[in-house]
């Protein structure tokens, strides 16, 4: 008798993580008091100010999670694009590179060359931490004056990087090559559909 074999496509748990963080995220960004302050008080209007934290910790993960999401979707694909990497390019342009064989993506893929980019330069300091002291500035969602990292880690940088992972998946999904076309139409489509819902 034969052993049964079966998969988790864990980059679709990541893709559900970040889009469900980032929403915790933006709700954690509405409490933030009008004037700035992280602690948590009531005001008059009866609204309850929450702490920065309830947004940096959901945005920090949600911009990991969506790193890690098209990484797993760089896994699901390459195979599509069978490409013969020069040196030890690192993944960021594992996966562009990938993604521009394997989907046709136009000149798309010039922009996601500077957003892949920013988007690791937010994900390797989140999971390889190591203190660095830099000038305090201003936080966009009121917070007022704090460490780079609850501005780097905030609502609207987690919104961006779902943004980004949203486009990639439906320029792909839209632009699928012979080899990658059951992909896109199955797999591919299902994914957008429940990240645009």
């Amino acid at each position: 008798m034969g052993t049964l074999s079966v998969g988790t496509p864990i980059w679709l748990h990541w893709l559900r993580i970040a889009k469900s963080l980032t929403r915790q995220a933006r709700a954690g960004a509405d409490t933030a008091p009008p004037e700035g302050s992280p602690t948590e008080v009531v005001l008059e209007s009866d609204r309850k100010v929450g702490h920065i934290n309830d947004e940096m910790y959901p945005a920090m993960v949600a911009i990991a999670a969506v790193a890690f999401a098209l990484d797993g979707l760089y896994d699901q694909v390459r195979d599509f694009a069978p490409i013969q990497f020069s040196g030890r390019p690192n993944r960021q342009r594992r996966i562009l590179e990938t993604l521009k064989v394997a989907f046709s993506v136009g000149k798309y893929w010039e922009g996601w060359l500077v957003e892949f980019d920013w988007l690791d330069g937010l994900r390797d300091p989140a999971v390889h931490p190591s203190h660095v002291a830099r000038p305090v500035v201003s936080h966009p969602s009121g917070w007022g004056n704090v460490p780079v990292e609850y501005v780097e880690y905030s609502a609207d940088n987690a919104e961006k990087a779902l943004g980004l992972l949203e486009n990639v998946l439906r320029k792909c999904v839209e632009n699928p090559r012979p080899a990658s076309c059951e992909w896109a139409e199955g797999t591919g489509r299902a994914t957008l559909t429940e990240l645009e819902a």
